[in-house]
């Protein structure tokens, strides 16, 4: 860790790490006087220095550079304001004997970690601080890359005019159903990501009747199957997903039925055994057999509703963790909620 000036010394300061980063000590030792700062921003960044108050200089302690690369180069960053606004003034020293193309990169990178840093609490609606990069390079051969980040696109303009722009949101939530089923195959996507969780599986299929009869007539069987598999999986509501396959056959004609219910059925059965392993492992930390007990009546509800599983609970609740993994396995292939309970794979 970098020390505070007129701070007591370190580790930092011993004879070995002197010897072995002469450079990070000098450079640090100089930048955390505010009137050398000052002089070298004038001397070399008179832009910079014509906006930084001088009386703001203020260091921040730690480095954003690994000691990995500590040998090739040195940072410093420093509290400042630029015409009143809070920032900050990084200044790197690059000491490898050859430049670094990608130099403009690793600056966004250290540009991201100081916001974030910065960011670590204050209150949510905190702006970002102003950020001013000052780079001295020391290597032996002139540095003949660039320093733009847009530049480094094939395209920098259009990068520029895209990377710098706000970026596009679609927020779903204000967009009316109506107008999100114009586009049919990416209103289908919209309006399941919209509504699957909350709403009526079976309402939400019933209304998006037309999207499925148009997808399956463009023979885009594979959105309808991603389609299905994401409903079932995320309804929160206590309905059978078989009864939701029931309801999807309605507006599908025979010939895309068996195709679409095999493919879809499978995800689901592969889903839910990889969320049974899971609720094992989780039920292992708090308790193996309540973890199983609970994930079990969960899904059973999802597939075979909620009445059919009332009479089962008891057993549920009473049974040990293996004869659970046991109901477990069976559910994967059960057509019914009697074959879970009356035959052991």
């Amino acid at each position: 860790m970098p020390k505070k000036p007129n701070s007591s010394p370190s580790s930092d300061d011993s004879p070995s790490n002197s010897i072995t980063h002469p450079h990070d000590r000098l450079f640090r030792k100089f930048m955390s006087n505010p009137l050398a700062v000052v002089e070298f921003l004038k001397e070399y960044f008179p832009s910079v220095a014509e906006k930084v108050d001088p009386g703001s200089l203020r260091p921040v302690d730690g480095v954003l550079i690994g000691k990995d690369l500590q040998e090739q180069r040195t940072d410093f960053l420093s509290h400042a304001t630029f015409q009143g606004n809070p920032g900050y003034l990084y200044l790197l020293v690059e000491h490898q004997s050859t430049p670094d193309r990608l130099m403009p990169l690793r600056m966004m990178e250290y540009f991201f970690q100081i916001i974030r840093r910065d960011l670590q609490g204050k209150d949510e609606g905190a702006p970002f601080p102003i950020i001013v990069p000052c780079i001295i390079y020391n290597g032996k051969k002139p540095y003949s890359y660039t320093t733009s980040f847009f530049k480094m696109f094939a395209n920098p303009e259009l990068a520029k005019s895209i990377v710098s722009n706000p970026f596009p949101l679609t927020d779903l939530s204000q967009i009316p159903d109506k107008e999100l089923k114009k586009a049919p195959l990416i209103g289908f996507m919209n309006m399941l990501l919209k509504h699957a969780a909350e709403q009526d599986a079976i309402a939400l299929v019933r209304e998006l009747s037309p999207i499925i009869k148009f997808l399956e007539k463009a023979n885009q069987l594979d959105l309808l199957e991603a389609g299905v598999y994401y409903l079932v999986t995320v309804n929160k509501n206590d309905v059978a997903f078989q009864d939701v396959f029931k309801e999807f056959q309605k507006h599908i004609t025979p010939r895309t039925q068996e195709h679409v219910m095999t493919i879809a059925e499978s995800l689901i059965d592969e889903g839910l055994q990889k969320g049974l392993q899971k609720g094992r492992q989780e039920g292992r930390q708090e308790g193996l057999q309540e973890g199983e007990a609970t994930l079990l009546i969960k899904l059973l509800k999802r597939r075979f509703g909620v009445d059919a599983v009332e009479r089962y609970l008891m057993q549920i609740r009473q049974a040990d963790s293996e004869q659970l993994s046991r109901w477990g396995e069976n559910f994967i292939d059960a057509q019914s909620i009697e074959d879970v309970f009356s035959y052991n794979r």
